[in-house]
């Protein structure tokens, strides 16, 4: 499935006070993936977050949070997954091909800036990227996943339903099976609930209770699939899809730098 964001609308980070690296990497297929390096800006920093965005986004929509991960002590990482913002790559593989790019990322974070006490934070798409993330690689030592769903098979029925009005059964099929021939990916290798079964890192897994586009109940599955003992769901009152941060405010605000500070 192709899908490219448009960087119009987003924060650039020369509003901020941020000191940034760009970060420019090679997949495994030969495309370029970009990212941003920002430094805490605190004497001691606590740990670094790789921030994963969801689809059709990039990674300057993380760049406010960029500058409170700073203020609060936190290096973080904005990546452009695979075509979206300044990454190339014409296909979205849902984990398939993004997994093994973030590894890349991972490689550079702990080899060439050293980095330690990583964690992960990802919306929606991001989330399920970095639910998949945290199971496979144990360089990700805490996770923060937001407003995800269980499925690629549910998250495609669920859409084409929310556009349609009605179910288009043996057609969607048909769409995911095409999908997967062309962009070259296996849907039995993107399960987010699968991947919750093998991540044993402390998580804080958020939902939106008014989310119209991913079920609070898939949230809720995924919480009680995840292998780890340390885990906690916090449901946001109120909030859709993409307003987390602003439903939730400096109440969300806190509990996240507590459960960063304490994974």
């Amino acid at each position: 499935m192709s899908k490219r964001a448009s960087r119009t609308g987003y924060p650039s980070v020369t509003d901020y006070s941020l000191n940034v690296d760009t970060l420019i990497l090679e997949s495994h297929d030969g495309h370029k993936l970009y990212g941003l390096w920002c430094d805490a800006n605190t004497p001691e920093v606590q740990g670094t977050i790789l921030m994963i965005h969801g689809i059709g986004s990039c990674k300057d929509h993380f760049i406010p949070k960029a500058q409170w991960l700073a203020n609060n002590g936190f290096n973080s990482v904005l990546v452009d997954l695979r075509g979206h913002g300044m990454s190339e790559g014409e296909y979205i593989t849902y984990g398939f091909n993004e997994v093994p790019d973030l590894k890349l990322f991972l490689d550079c974070m702990t080899l060439h800036h050293h980095a330690n006490n990583i964690g992960v934070w990802g919306q929606s798409l991001g989330g399920a990227i970095g639910l998949q993330l945290m199971a496979a690689d144990d360089r990700v030592k805490f996770g923060i996943i937001e407003s995800t769903y269980c499925t690629f098979d549910e998250v495609v029925h669920d859409y084409s339903y929310r556009m349609f009005g009605v179910p288009l059964g043996w057609l969607n099929d048909y769409v995911i099976w095409r999908a997967q021939s062309v962009a070259q990916f296996d849907k039995t290798n993107i399960n987010p609930e699968e991947a919750c079964k093998k991540v044993h890192q402390p998580i804080l897994l958020v939902h939106g209770t008014a989310d119209d586009r991913i079920d609070i109940t898939y949230g809720k599955r995924n919480f009680n699939a995840l292998a780890s003992e340390n885990k906690e769901f916090v449901q946001i009152e109120g909030a859709n899809h993409v307003n987390v941060w602003e439903v939730g405010g400096e109440t969300y605000n806190k509990k996240c730098l507590e459960f960063l500070n304490n994974p």
